[in-house]
């Protein structure tokens, strides 16, 4: 009877670390006062976190790991300022404001894949 017990502890405690756990992905990876874009919905694939108060348009997106043009969820953490994203480098092209304490967990599908810079001051 000892022996079984240990046998399934030891199963249990074996099967526990095996078990896959889930990435660290949503909301709680944008800091306080930090405007952030994720390249799928829900919060998942994390390619941009910007702290508040920048007023200059950043082309933070990277192309070389393929994260230009490709957001799919925002969030704005700042209380303070309105963020903006734009299609083009610069700010150019089309444009998404990121309200103050907002975000959005699946744009849609006409806003969706579309940002190459972003700032973090005076909206759009």
């Amino acid at each position: 009877m000892r022996v079984k017990g240990l046998v399934i502890a030891g199963a249990m405690a074996f099967a526990g670390l095996a078990a896959p756990t889930a990435a660290q992905a949503g909301l709680n990876q944008c800091g306080t006062n930090y405007m952030c874009v994720w390249g799928n919905g829900n919060y998942e694939w994390l390619i941009a976190a910007q702290v508040h108060g920048q007023g200059s348009w950043m082309d933070v997106f990277n192309d070389a790991n393929g994260e230009n043009n490709q957001q799919d969820s925002w969030a704005n953490r700042s209380n303070t300022y309105t963020g903006c994203m734009a299609d083009d480098v610069d700010g150019g092209g089309d444009r998404i404001t990121m309200a103050k304490a907002s975000s959005d967990p699946d744009l849609a599908w006409f806003n969706s894949n579309s940002t190459s810079a972003m700032r973090t001051k005076n909206g759009c």
